[in-house]
């Protein structure tokens, strides 16, 4: 099993989505670094990946949260003996036209109406061999 996160803080909370490499089977929302040791412990993860920060001119106040939040996220799965990799944005989002929102709803078969629940529920699509992703 592994867990793909996408990043978030304030409105845009960090979402996650875990698959067993062939189906997504749980998507939700990390609500602090306990809950995160949790959802990696109870879950069987043998894999975590991180949406990588997109870093521009205009959102650098952002990006450093984000980055702030990713470290953290990174340790805790560093304590655990968890394998962390990154994946960029332009890498998933590749196969995605449109609304991720729907795309997701999708995958799952029932409304997702938040961006980064939206994310880390094509992420984990992504990783899982969805159409599109490189084999």
């Amino acid at each position: 099993m592994f867990i793909a996160i996408k990043t978030g803080y304030g409105k845009k909370k960090t979402a996650y989505a875990i698959s067993d490499y062939k189906k997504i089977k749980k998507s939700g929302y990390v609500k602090d670094m306990t809950d995160l040791y949790n959802i990696l412990t109870s879950n069987k993860i043998d894999e975590v990946f991180i949406e990588d920060t997109y870093f521009t001119e205009y959102n650098t106040d952002t990006a450093k949260v984000l980055a702030r939040i990713t470290g953290k996220l990174e340790a805790v799965a560093e304590l655990l003996d968890k394998p962390v990799k990154f994946v960029t944005p332009g890498e998933w989002r590749s196969g995605y036209n449109g609304i991720r929102e729907i795309a997701a709803s999708g995958v799952v078969g029932k409304t997702i109406k938040e961006l980064n629940l939206a994310c880390a529920i094509l992420i984990a699509y992504y990783l899982s061999g969805s159409p599109g992703k490189d084999k």
